[in-house]
């Protein structure tokens, strides 16, 4: 009897070792995760820094805005002003640019002949706008034109074709254009565009395995651009409450990209939300000093207020409000989305319907309808945010804001059942939803 149990205890071991050995086997054999590929990513070196690209950028407005000087019967010209004047706004998030394309490219459209003039660029500043609908009017145009555009350019058409069925709602739509795009002309600017939609439909390890290929497949993409993918993949790490990934993420995009206020902004973000605001404080106020980014006043002021410094963060806040409330006078379709969340920490409640609206007439798609019910929950009106909700989750769309909205709606209806759940799947999302530092967070986490 001894014997055999002797037997059975070798025969136990060695499969217990022969278990291990195809364990370690199985990971040492396995690829990275995508997170790991792209920190370990060698970016092509480069002297380019912000302060640099802001120099080039504002260079080459200038020499634009020139040559539309002295063309004033040339449409072609004047496309080209808004285009350099687009590209500083996208790099500076200037509000002051994206008016000013806007202005020209009307002028511009104006003295096209029938069926010609700047309508692409017309269509992505219109998007940049928020002006969907007018966006689409521009494209629809564009397509129709008798010369048939450069494959670029039907890359670029199909590629915001993609993202103006995102923010209708159409991820279908969206995913199928964007596949059309990296057909034409593969690059790293649609796989940012295919990665988003996956993470916003919360597969985030699908969206970082995009960004990882696109790394691998473009070494030779600009230091701003390798920034910003890396941004949006922390933005997805952050999304899911990996904060340790999301962190170095950020921190590789600034150390890619130096200098760029934006992602100092997401770093400075994690800072505060983990109690760090001696660093925090230093790179909020950096930006400051450059830049009177009013998102930026905002999340500091957050901070502030947090540690018992109301005062300050008062001044802050009117301050980015008084901003924003300006260019929500000129743009309302830009601004909606920040005017609400304003509205809803002032409890707001006529002022957070009002934006909630426009927001979401302008985009209807699963985070203005979130806002939408984040609204409702502010007024009262919980059964309608439940509703609104659950159309969300139809959809496909996924986020921390949709399971906590819906919880405090069940919570206020009494419906208990229906609130845990919809804790377990905040939770479960993302694993920081209800870390103390979670309210302090607002870059590449909405």
């Amino acid at each position: 009897m001894t014997e055999i149990s002797n037997s059975a205890m070798w025969i136990y071991r060695l499969v217990a070792v022969m278990i291990i050995l195809a364990a370690i086997l199985h990971f040492a054999n396995r690829e990275p995760d995508a997170t790991t590929t792209l920190l370990a990513h060698e970016f092509n070196a480069s002297d380019e820094d912000y302060a640099s690209a802001t120099s080039m950028v504002e260079q080459s407005v200038e020499d634009a805005s020139k040559r539309s000087d002295g063309l004033p019967e040339s449409w072609l010209a004047q496309e080209f002003e808004a285009m350099a004047l687009h590209r500083r706004a996208q790099l500076t998030g200037s509000f002051d640019d994206i008016r000013a394309a806007d202005k020209i490219l009307a002028d511009a459209r104006a003295k096209a002949p029938q069926g010609s003039g700047p309508l692409l660029t017309s269509a992505m500043v219109a998007f940049s706008a928020h002006r969907n609908p007018e966006a689409q009017t521009h494209l629809d145009a564009a397509n129709s034109v008798a010369v048939r555009p450069r494959r670029l350019d039907r890359a670029e058409a199909a590629g915001l074709q993609g993202d103006l069925a995102l923010y209708r709602g159409e991820y279908a739509e969206a995913r199928s254009q964007y596949d059309r795009a990296h057909e034409l002309a593969p690059g790293p600017s649609i796989a940012l565009r295919s990665a988003n939609l996956e993470q916003r439909l919360g597969n985030f390890d699908g969206g970082l395995r995009i960004l990882a290929q696109s790394v691998a497949q473009f070494p030779d993409m600009s230091p701003r651009l390798g920034a910003v993918l890396l941004l949006s993949a922390g933005g997805m790490e952050l999304k899911r409450g990996d904060w340790e990934n999301a962190r170095a993420l950020f921190e590789k995009a600034e150390q890619v990209f130096p200098g760029y206020w934006l992602a100092l902004a997401h770093i400075a973000q994690l800072d505060a939300a983990e109690g760090d605001l001696e660093n925090a404080t230093r790179r909020y106020g950096k930006i400051l000093a450059a830049n009177n980014e009013p998102s930026v006043m905002q999340a500091y002021a957050a901070m502030l207020e947090a540690n018992g410094q109301a005062e300050m963060a008062a001044r802050l806040n009117g301050k980015a409000h008084e901003i924003l409330e300006a260019r929500a006078n000129l743009s309302p379709e830009a601004y909606a989305d920040h005017m609400l969340d304003a509205a809803i920490g002032n409890g707001d409640v006529e002022q957070a319907l009002k934006f909630a609206r426009i927001n979401h007439q302008a985009r209807p798609y699963g985070d203005a309808k979130v806002g939408m019910a984040r609204a409702y929950n502010l007024a009262g009106r919980y059964a309608d945010a439940i509703d609104t909700l659950r159309e969300v989750e139809e959809s496909g769309w996924r986020s921390t804001e949709q399971y906590l909205a819906l919880a405090e709606s069940c919570e206020a209806l009494g419906i208990q059942s229906c609130a845990r759940k919809a804790k377990r799947q905040a939770q479960n999302f993302n694993s920081m939803a209800f870390n103390s530092g979670s309210g302090l967070l607002a870059f590449g986490n909405h």
